[in-house]
């Protein structure tokens, strides 16, 4: 019998875009808030949505080791970049 599957969120903040404003009014401009998902059963796990920045990759690799499985395998939307970060 196969086992179940379970999932977990890692909500990352918004950061604040780096450069001239384009507007002198309103809120800083910052690049939207977001988030992976750790899906996993009992030994192993995949990672969807893996963050983009070295920071971002060291607090989820922190975080998949916390639950306790393998991340057999990261998948992305054509950032093949951030698999390699992961894989540190």
């Amino acid at each position: 019998m196969a086992s179940a599957l379970s999932f977990n969120v890692l909500d990352a903040p918004e950061k604040p875009v780096v450069g001239d404003r384009p507007r002198p009014f309103g809120l800083p401009m910052a690049w939207d808030p977001m988030t992976s998902t750790l899906i996993y059963g009992e030994n192993d796990a995949v990672l969807v949505d893996p963050l983009t920045t070295v920071s971002e990759a060291e607090t989820l690799a922190a975080w998949v080791t916390c639950q306790g499985c393998r991340c057999a395998d990261a998948i992305g939307i054509g950032h093949c970049s951030r698999r390699r970060r992961l894989e540190r």
